[in-house]
């Protein structure tokens, strides 16, 4: 699922941003809105008081209902009443920015932005900005990792996809202190012209769910092991890295790499031409390696597992 850039009219002073933020197990009270760019539609889930919910398509209200939270082993499900008598469930996923809900076959269904008003139609760009509209959804590229459990004929290694807004994916290794995953993500871009290079670099967050996540298997997060205390390197200057520490929730949690990682060498790549042959497109990509330091102990396994990793690029808000 991508987001395309689209022009917002009405701006929001934003606070700074803490190096994590891990949002509750509760939805904000505002609106989750995902703008499809092929076929312009807007679908919004707006989130009222007294548990009230309803269901937006563009600017017409498709349904209302009423709305209850329940956790399962540390994973949170939203029940939903339509008052056509018509139930849902998901389990969902969020952070400050985004609300993820998943069905029971494990699948991403709705992605939407959070935004804490609505003025007219999110098409149009009306609202409370949102820090990651118009920006690309995206994971880590070239993921390999130091070692991955393989149990049950299932390879729990990277592959890709596997560290995606999938669940019911999750990256697992047998113990987890010392071991390491390696990937690349795109963060910027430069385009040069003849004469000049203009040259775009974009802040640099990871949203990071940790543990495993299972709609129909919720017990699986407290079972296995997650990450406590992870040390995240630039691969090609080990001199340059942060500690963080990341609190026991399956929910996304905002990692900012950009202060150390703006301090390494250029590593342009050429990512994409465009139809005018005086343009070159360039992609500036930064190398990783995340390692665990400490672990939540599982109840049952001795098995780490890193949920999700992804990440948003492109003009950040």
């Amino acid at each position: 699922m991508k987001f395309k850039r689209c022009i917002i009219l009405f701006l929001l002073t934003l606070n700074v941003l803490p190096q994590i933020f891990a949002q509750t197990n509760t939805p904000q009270i505002g609106i989750y809105s995902y703008w499809d760019p092929i076929d312009r539609d807007a679908y919004q889930y707006m989130f009222l008081e007294q548990n009230r919910i309803q269901y937006w398509i563009n600017v017409t209200k498709e349904k209302s209902g009423t709305y209850t939270i329940d956790e399962v082993s540390g994973i949170s499900f939203i029940n939903i009443q339509w008052d056509n008598d018509t139930p849902e469930r998901f389990l969902f996923l969020i952070s400050n920015d985004f609300l993820c809900l998943y069905d029971g076959d494990n699948n991403p269904v709705y992605l939407g932005l959070y935004y804490n008003s609505l003025s007219w139609d999110i098409r149009e760009g009306y609202g409370t900005i949102n820090r990651l509209g118009g920006l690309e959804l995206s994971e880590l590229q070239n993921v390999k990792a130091s070692n991955s459990l393989i149990e049950g004929g299932v390879n729990y290694s990277p592959t890709p996809g596997r560290l995606g807004l999938h669940i019911n994916r999750a990256w697992a290794v047998r113990g987890g202190v010392g071991e390491s995953l390696f990937g690349s993500a795109m963060w910027g871009d430069r385009y040069r012209h003849d004469s000049y290079t203009e040259i775009i670099i974009d802040d640099q967050y990871l949203y990071i769910s940790s543990g495993y996540v299972s709609y129909s298997k919720p017990q699986l997060y407290y079972e296995n092991s997650r990450p406590k205390k992870i040390r995240i390197y630039d691969s090609d200057n080990k001199s340059l890295f942060m500690d963080f520490e990341l609190l026991d929730t399956p929910n996304f949690q905002i990692i900012d790499i950009s202060s150390f990682l703006r301090t390494r060498r250029e590593d342009w790549e050429n990512y994409d031409y465009d139809n005018n042959s005086n343009w070159v497109e360039y992609g500036y990509h930064s190398k990783i390696q995340i390692e665990i330091l400490e672990i939540y102990s599982g109840t049952r396994f001795n098995d780490t597992c890193i949920n999700s990793i992804i990440y948003f690029w492109g003009d950040y808000q």
